[in-house]
This record gives structure tokens, sequence and C-alpha cells, in this order.
């Protein structure tokens, strides 16, 4: 399936409302964008229940909870219905892992925690933010509800710092080839007058940058409009490969465009468009 990008976020529409149990710090933080610094908080880990009411129904195919705090065991489940029971009459999924199986087991370590479940490296996965991307067949509801479930959570609380639902920017022909990972590096290092060396370590800030070179007039008219809506400010998430998650850890995260977005028509009806975006860490 060709890549896709969310951006359009529904949780955003008017008439939205959120409810919840035991979340001490609000659900409304699902939209701020200081996203770590004021996340939702919920003090049931086990139990950590997320209901939206759009007010009327939509249609909806993805959802992305970002800067989670949960651990490598949690499960998620997801609802939509059609009353405000959360009956799950039109939709029930899961549970299911939020870490799911990325890698074959025997090229792990026979001593890694993950080794039965396909899990990378320990250290490996706690060196990159947590995120859950879910998708979904298109599905028209009104009410939704998702439930984290991390009872192993030893901090005794659990974090969501944003999140995103509706359904995706897709293309018929997918990215050229050469899609590239990028890397800034954000660590500090000073060197004293005796020639020692002083380091700040600090995560660095992962991008994208892929080029679409065969779109048609539609598909251009939508990228440009991502770009008029989300600027280089507003979230937006791009799935490289939507049904292979091994990289999901590595590519799936929250990000601002860099690049204008500005498609450029390469023939009558043919159009192409690069795009380049950075991580939103805040």
């Amino acid at each position: 399936m060709n890549g896709e990008f969310l951006h359009d976020n529904l949780l955003e529409t008017s008439g939205v409302s959120f409810s919840g149990s035991s979340w001490s710090l609000p659900l409304t933080n699902l939209l701020d964008r200081q996203m770590v610094a004021r996340p939702a908080r919920c003090t049931t880990p086990a139990a950590a229940t997320i209901r939206v009411d759009f007010g009327r129904p939509l249609t909806v195919s993805r959802w992305f909870l970002a800067h989670l705090t949960t651990t490598l065991v949690a499960t998620y489940s997801v609802k939509a219905s059609s009353t405000a029971a959360h009956a799950g009459d039109l939709l029930t999924l899961g549970p299911a892992r939020i870490v799911a199986r990325a890698v074959s087991s025997v090229s792990l370590p026979w001593d890694e925690p993950g080794w039965w479940r396909g899990i990378p490296r320990q250290k490996d996965v706690e060196q990159y933010p947590r995120h859950l991307w879910i998708r979904l067949n298109k599905t028209r509801a009104r009410y939704w509800e998702i439930t984290l479930s991390d009872p192993a959570n030893a901090a005794g609380h659990l974090d969501v710092g944003y999140a995103l639902a509706g359904t995706p920017v897709t293309v018929e022909y997918n990215y050229d080839l050469g899609r590239r990972r990028l890397r800034e590096q954000r660590s500090v290092v000073e060197y004293t007058p005796g020639g020692g060396i002083i380091t700040s370590r600090r995560a660095p800030l992962r991008g994208q940058s892929v080029t679409f070179g065969l779109l048609s007039d539609a598909e251009a008219a939508r990228f440009y409009d991502m770009g008029q809506l989300r600027d280089t400010v507003d979230p937006v998430v791009f799935v490289p490969r939507p049904t292979d998650h091994r990289d999901g850890l590595r590519d799936i995260y929250p990000a601002r465009l860099i690049s204008a977005m500005t498609p450029q028509m390469e023939q009558p009806g043919i159009w192409s468009v690069a795009v380049e975006m950075k991580e939103l860490i805040a």
C-alpha cells in the first residue's frame, strides 16, 4: 500500500467532546501542541479510556496517539458506536499490543525480554518516543472509544501527549525511489582549555524526505491544500508503509512540514512534489 499522510484532524472539528475515566490532566490536552509538557494523564493505567463524541457521524479510518508513557506489554482496544453507550455496535477491535511484533525472534539475543513477541531490543525501543498508529477500515460513527491498558506501569499513571483522527491523504502512485530518513543531531559538545570534552546529550530530531512524481491534478491539489492548512506549525503524520509496521518505531511520529509543498507540473495532468518533514518532540 502506498505511503499516506494524516493531517486533517477531525478531533479539532467544532462540536467534539471528550470524556473518560480518572484523567487527572484533562483529555482536552490531547489537542495541545506542547504534547509532552501538557499531556492528558490517567491515574488508572490498567484502564485508561478515551471517549470521543464527534457531535455527528464522521468517517474515520486512522487514529494516532503520540508520546505515550506505556510499557512494552501495554494493549489498546477500539470501539465505534451509533449510541452514547459506546457498545461497539459499528466496530470492535482488540485488545492488541501497542508495541507489536516487528522483527524475527531469531534475530534477537535469547535473553532479550521481547524475544517471544519479536520486539526489538529494549535499548533500541526505549530511545524512541512511543506512539500508536491505528489503521482501520473506514467507519462512519459519532461515538468512539479507545482504551489503553497498562497494569504493569510502575509510575501509577499513563500519559497521552497528542491525538489525531481522520482519513489519510493517499495517491495512486507511490513516492519515488530514494526515500530518505533524516536525522538532526542536537547534542551539545564543549571543549575546555585543557582539551577536555563536556557533553550534554539530547535526542536527535528525525525526519523524512520523499518525492511524489506521478501526481494527478486532483492529487497535486490535495498536497497543496495540505501545505496551506498545516503550514510549518501543525502536526502531520507520514506513514511510508501502512501495511508493514516493521519500521514503525523509526518512521511513524508527529512531524511538521519543512518543505513549502509546492507541486510542479511536469506535463499536462502530471505533477511532482517534494515533501520534507521534521519530528515534533515537544
